[in-house]
């Protein structure tokens, strides 16, 4: 399945379209969105239903019982019922292998057993091969993107939160970029050997969560650098290292994560990924709103030529992406 953003008054100018044509696809995408805005308010208050019942039950003797049978029912729901359903169907296989998920860190625990405990990581390898799994044969791409994110606190990444305080804790910068970098490449090549099916589906999913886990990993590192990887590569003490050295690394890692930001950007655009253009537009921009207020500020000459290189950058490109093409054949396409 694939799917297009269009705009359908320019298609009418066009003459592609006709305007009858375009009211009938117009129809169409608002009747399917109020049918997503209902399941998903429905989704919303099955979560709500399933917290509140697993707040009851803090013992967790009922969990495994009911979250199973959430999931299989979630999974014939997909394939028995119409279409119209699928966004319930798929919620409810979320919810039911995410609170199994629950019973597998608890590992014998009590609820509040489990707030008290240190999660060892094969419980973490648990879920995410579950999450793989159930994700793989609902077709889930939660699922698929949660297989992943599960693997995270094996690399000491953490979320935080107290009164309206949200945080996000990520110890070792260079090891992420490498775990989650090999994953992001290797996935990125099979999802250009893989353009459907099942096997597009993963490969393009853990790419993108991968992706966005490597840019927060370079994000912590251009601001503090990384004190493992500079006690790895000399230093005797992490803690004995003065602040001007994590200074000068953390400048290594935003250059490194700009041209990597680049890279990926052409990339997608070569491969016609609009939503992994987005992201490394945002995660660009961040790094350069970041860079600037660090160190671009205090030098208005080094931002002119910044962002006078960017803008000639950005227009050379465009100038050859518009370009025409001769094709083997001799037909020249734009």
């Amino acid at each position: 399945m694939r799917k297009v953003t269009v705009d359908l008054d320019q298609l009418v100018e066009d003459g592609v379209l006709t305007p009858p044509e375009a009211d009938e696809i117009a129809t169409y995408g608002r009747a399917t969105t109020m049918e997503a805005g209902v399941q998903f308010l429905l989704g919303i208050l099955i979560v709500g239903l399933i917290g509140a019942t697993i707040a009851l039950d803090r013992e967790l003797r009922y969990l495994p019982f009911w979250s199973v049978g959430l999931t299989l029912a979630g999974i014939a729901a997909s394939v028995k019922l119409p279409r119209e359903y699928k966004v319930l169907s798929h919620t409810a296989v979320v919810i039911g292998t995410l609170a199994f998920s629950v019973y597998i860190l608890a590992n014998g625990n009590s609820l509040d057993g489990l707030a008290s405990t240190r999660i060892q990581s094969n419980g973490w390898m648990q879920v995410a091969f579950l999450c793989l799994i159930v994700g793989v044969i609902s077709r889930n791409v939660l699922l698929i993107g949660a297989a992943v994110l599960a693997t995270t606190p094996i690399l000491s990444l953490h979320t935080a939160y107290s009164h309206a305080s949200y945080g996000f804790i990520l110890e070792r910068p260079a090891m992420t970029i490498l775990w989650y970098g090999s994953a992001a490449i290797a996935t990125g090549v099979a999802s250009m050997a893989f353009q459907k099916g099942t096997e597009a589906l993963v490969s393009r999913t853990v790419f993108a969560v991968s992706f966005f886990l490597v840019n927060f990993a370079f994000w912590v590192g251009a601001l503090w650098g990384d004190r493992e990887l500079a006690q790895m590569i000399g230093a005797t003490s992490a803690d004995a290292l003065p602040n001007r050295n994590m200074a000068e690394m953390g400048k290594q890692f935003a250059l490194t994560w700009a041209g990597l930001s680049i890279a990926v950007m052409a990339w997608a655009f070569y491969v016609d990924r609009r939503a992994i253009v987005i992201l490394a537009l945002v995660f660009l921009a961040i790094n350069g709103y970041t860079q600037a207020h660090e160190y671009l500020f205090r030098d208005a000459t080094t931002v002119i030529a910044v962002c006078a290189t960017g803008i000639a950058l950005v227009l050379a490109a465009w100038h050859y992406y518009k370009m025409p093409r001769r094709h083997p054949q001799g037909m020249v396409t734009a």
